[in-house]
């Protein structure tokens, strides 16, 4: 039935914010990766979070650590305006 699925998506939506939400103002590890020309840099925390930063060329295929900003979109990735290479 499309409604419990619904309600599943959601309850999933609403732990996924929680746990994002956690993370909000600490830092952590990044992998970044080579983004399409024009659009901004994302990659993974070690513990899969999503994160998007400003293009950098010296992050691509390296880790970096990031400050863990604040959530972005209902994607619920999280932005980064802070970085230091690891």
């Amino acid at each position: 039935d499309g409604v419990i699925g619904d309600e599943v998506l959601g309850a999933s939506d609403e732990k996924l914010r929680n746990f994002t939400s956690r993370f909000i103002g600490t830092s952590r590890p990044v992998l970044f990766e080579q983004p399409p020309k024009g659009h901004p840099m994302h990659g993974f925390t070690d513990n899969y979070l999503r994160v998007e930063t400003t293009y950098n060329p010296a992050l691509v295929n390296n880790i970096a650590i990031a400050s863990l900003d604040e959530i972005i979109g209902d994607e619920m990735h999280v932005k980064s305006n802070s970085l230091s290479q690891s």
